[in-house]
This record gives structure tokens, sequence and C-alpha cells, in this order.
């Protein structure tokens, strides 16, 4: 997971036309989120930020079919909310273009799939992805310093 914090940190810093996303992610989830960059930034003396974060959970799932998103989505719901939808708070992040496409296309992508049209599954996509993301990057212990 550090490989893929560090290659979006990266693609970020050389390219330089990362947009900014706005949307929706599950409260806990985008504590958390804040909490490791916080973290990782200061124990590698990068400058991490969530959106390099959002960016590498993001590309473990953009090719992953409705279905599957869906899935990961509800085993997510199941899991950590016992079924129930949870709110939602705002969150603005820097990513990839690549990332920000997938993002803005991920309504359309969904369409058929439960709570689709609403922006419910959105967010519980999102969540899932980056709260998946998280478990493993937090096995992988403290980020190690850059130099």
């Amino acid at each position: 997971m550090q490989a893929a914090v560090l290659g979006s940190f990266i693609k970020h810093r050389t390219e330089r036309n990362w947009p900014t996303w706005s949307g929706r992610i599950e409260g806990e989830t985008k504590a958390r989120l804040l909490k490791k960059a916080d973290d990782d930034a200061e124990s590698s003396g990068r400058n991490l930020m969530p959106g390099h974060y959002l960016d590498a959970a993001l590309r473990l799932v953009k090719d992953s079919s409705p279905e599957e998103l869906a899935a990961l989505a509800n085993e997510w719901l199941i899991e950590k909310w016992s079924g129930e939808h949870p709110p939602g708070v705002s969150i603005q992040a820097g990513v990839s273009p690549e990332m920000y496409q997938f993002l803005k296309g991920l309504k359309r992508h969904l369409r058929g799939q439960r709570g689709a049209g609403s922006g419910g599954l959105i967010l519980d996509v999102v969540s899932a992805s980056v709260d998946r993301f998280l478990d493993a990057a937090d096995e992988e212990g403290p980020f190690p310093p850059a130099r």
C-alpha cells in the first residue's frame, strides 16, 4: 500500500495537474484517512495528503465491474454498519485526472445497482475502497522516512 501511495505522491508532484474532487465519504473513514495521511507525512517527512491515499485506493478498484463494486460496498455495509446506510460527510481531495474521471463517471458506471441513483452507492463504494485500503496500509506500519 505504501508503494501505491508513493506512486500517487510522485505522480502528483511531477504532473501537477490533479483536479480537486468534491464528494461524500463516511465520517469515520474520512477521519481515518486524514489521520493516516498526517501520521505518514510525519513519519516519512513527505508532504503526503489524503488525496494520495484516495487516489491509490481507487486505482485498486477502478477496473471492477458494477457488480463487483456493489458487492464491495455491500460487504462493507454489512461489516461496518450492519447493513444500514451510513451518513456521509463532505470531502475535497486532489486526485489524478484518471481517478477524477473515474469518480465523475461512477454514477453512470453503477447504473442499475442498488442505490446508484441516490448517490448512496457512490458513498459506499468510495468509503469501502478507502477503508479497505487503510486496513491494508495499517498492517504495513508507519511510512518509512524519505531518506
